[in-house]
């Protein structure tokens, strides 16, 4: 892995409820080549200059969740393995710093990410693969179209059980919401009905 020093982000938020099990760090990258039709997180897609953020202040970020008990990392975008480089990084260093359930959200699906990126994969516990397809409605409250699939890469038990739980739940969606430079950020998954709705708060 080349060694970076930056990593388009679009959003660092503590705590997440709403994406992954229990009180975790969520951070969302700025950046999507796949630009799915009718995601809710257009406002992502674009590298823009103004948000390259270097690593060693997301790694500060991290650690000062993990002090104020975060119980484990999410990561989705944009799309967080266009910037892989910076992935592998940031990876490494939660690790370090004592997160051990690491849940990554992909556009891309698990056989391409393990042909390219199998290090990536090595330094997470689960990724939520495929990409968001409009009409292909579900009921599972962890994904946004039918076709996306939940990937066990941990082999710790005890991982294993926790998102096979969560990953029977149904219900209520739970949805988040927090403000950033002025902007709107919904944090979770909508069902799709909703999404035109609560798309257009984002600012």
């Amino acid at each position: 892995m080349v060694k970076t020093k930056f990593m388009h982000i679009s959003l660092i938020h503590y705590p997440v409820l709403a994406l992954g099990p229990g009180k975790r760090a969520g951070i969302w990258t700025q950046g999507c080549s796949i630009r799915c039709p009718g995601c809710m997180s257009h406002h992502t897609w674009d590298f823009t200059k103004e948000s390259g953020t270097s690593l060693a202040s997301i790694k500060n970020s991290l650690k000062m969740f993990r002090t104020d008990g975060a119980e484990g990392l999410t990561l989705s975008g944009g799309e967080p393995f266009d910037q892989p480089e910076a992935l592998h990084a940031l990876l490494k260093s939660a690790r370090k710093t004592g997160y051990n359930d690491i849940l990554i959200y992909s556009g891309y699906k698990y056989d391409a990410i393990k042909d390219r990126h199998d290090k990536i994969l090595e330094l997470a516990d689960v990724l939520i693969d495929g990409p968001f397809i409009h009409g292909e409605k579900t009921r599972s409250l962890w994904k946004g179209s039918e076709n996306q699939r939940m990937v066990m890469l941990s082999n710790d038990a005890g991982i294993r059980r926790k998102y096979l739980s969560y990953m029977r739940r149904r219900g209520k969606r739970n949805i988040q919401v927090t403000e950033k430079d002025g902007g709107i950020f919904i944090i979770g998954i909508t069902d799709q009905a909703d999404t035109n709705a609560l798309s257009s708060l984002f600012i």
